[in-house]
């Protein structure tokens, strides 16, 4: 943490811009003497990160939304299930290094069965990962009716914004499916079900 001294007209505009991006005084100072600098903080990678999720999700059936500087990305799609139901996907960056967040999952629907068949997908989707990721880098638990894991991205200089949200949008989509493949009774056992996983996700390096 570092103190600058400024005239109070230039701390006047510096607040009045910051509020129109939405952001405080420190982080809006931040990020214009990072452009100046040639540098990317971590709050502008996230961002970068999310612009390119919008451009993918935006190519899906997926209806995006999404608060400028929020840290947060709600994708919602409409289950392939007898009424229809949404399922909500929430992507959560946070700004640290490299940046890490949370993907949330969670049902609009009070259908007992359906809840406890979604219960029961999740569940094999971690023991599945547990074999197949060598332990993976987090799970799926059930935190207030939504199923949170981590999403841990590499460093900055390990993969760019671009490949990072490709990774990110790889695996909501895919899940996506195989949950829906799930409620219809595709996987006979849980050996077919992480065969198809190993068939999906085998060659994609894995940052969540």
């Amino acid at each position: 943490m570092y103190s600058i001294i400024l005239s109070e007209d230039v701390v006047n505009a510096v607040d009045r811009l910051a509020a129109q991006s939405g952001l405080n005084r420190s982080a809006f100072i931040d990020g214009v003497l990072a452009e100046y600098c040639n540098l990317t903080t971590p709050a502008m990678m996230v961002s970068d990160i999310f612009d390119r999720l919008d451009e993918l999700f935006r190519k899906t059936p997926f209806f995006v939304s999404r608060t400028p500087n929020s840290g947060t990305m709600t994708l919602m799609g409409e289950l392939r299930y007898r009424y229809r139901p949404m399922v909500k996907y929430d992507v959560v960056l946070g700004y640290g290094h490299p940046p890490a967040g949370r993907l949330r999952v969670s049902l609009r629907s009070q259908n007992a069965a359906l809840l406890r068949d979604l219960r029961g997908f999740f569940v094999l989707v971690n023991q599945t990962e547990q074999v197949l990721l060598s332990g993976g880098r987090g799970q799926f638990e059930y935190e207030g009716g939504k199923f949170v894991r981590p999403i841990v991205l590499p460093p900055q200089d390990e993969y760019t914004a671009e490949e990072t949200a490709a990774f990110i949008n790889g695996y909501i989509v895919n899940i996506d499916l195989m949950l829906a493949d799930y409620l219809e009774g595709k996987y006979g056992t849980a050996r077919d079900f992480a065969a198809d996983y190993a068939k999906r996700f085998g060659n994609v390096p894995f940052v969540i």
